[in-house]
This record gives C-alpha cells, sequence and structure tokens, in this order.
C-alpha cells in the first residue's frame, strides 16, 4: 500500500498532475486545516448572492461567520464573539477556504516549510 492509500497527507508532496487526476475522479479529499490562532480573509466577491434556506443550522452558521469575520481577529476570537463552538467555526472557515472564498493570511509559504519534501512540480508555478 502506499502512503496515500494509508494515512492523509500534503497535496504538494505528491506530483501535482497526480493529485489533480485523483481530485478530478472524486478519490481523494482536500482538506484546509483551520486553527485556533489562524487570520484569514475574505475578499470582495464580485455577484455574490447567499439564498438562505431556513433550518438549514449550517448554512445559518456560514452566513453569520461570513458577515463577522475579519481578517484582524483569530478564529479563536470569531468564535467566541458568535458563541459557537470552535470546531464548527473552524469546519465553515475551512469550506471557504476549499472553494475560494477565504484564504489564511498565516499560512506559511510552501518553500519556508521546513522539515518537508514538497514535489518540484507544486513550485514551478
Amino acid at each position: 500500500l502506499t502512503r496515500l492509500q494509508t494515512e492523509p497527507c500534503r497535496a504538494g508532496e505528491l506530483e501535482r498532475e497526480v493529485v489533480q487526476s485523483l481530485y478530478t475522479k472524486g478519490l481523494v479529499w482536500v482538506d484546509v486545516p483551520i486553527e485556533d490562532d489562524d487570520y484569514l480573509s475574505v475578499p470582495p466577491l464580485q455577484g455574490f448572492v447567499m439564498n438562505r434556506v431556513l433550518g438549514d443550522p449550517f448554512e445559518k452558521l456560514l452566513y453569520q461567520i461570513f458577515v463577522s469575520v475579519d481578517e484582524r481577529n483569530c478564529v479563536a476570537a470569531l468564535a467566541t464573539t458568535l458563541e459557537t463552538d470552535p470546531d464548527l467555526v473552524k469546519n465553515a472557515l475551512s469550506f471557504y477556504c476549499r472553494v475560494g472564498f477565504a484564504k489564511k493570511k498565516n499560512a506559511i509559504p510552501l518553500l519556508l516549510t521546513s522539515g518537508v519534501r514538497w514535489d518540484p512540480s507544486w513550485l514551478r508555478r
């Protein structure tokens, strides 16, 4: 068994083309880990309309976070402000990052991450 079959790994440790192919086929899950001390920004979304459905608690949380996220406050502070379980806030923010609505401000650039052997295919772009 390969490492990919037995344990989670960072996409950047594998060839970019392989990861993209597996992702396109729905065979891998992309996760954006969010920590209590992370800072996120939400750039302006042109033409975005959020249709809220009554009764969906996760959608309600997504909306609350969307209108409350502030790039000067960490995730833990946002959870405290919303009086919500920090893990739920982290899951929602991870979702926002995966779909491109938010970006981690304090993400470490690939080249500065020590102890990780990145596949060169990720560093070419």
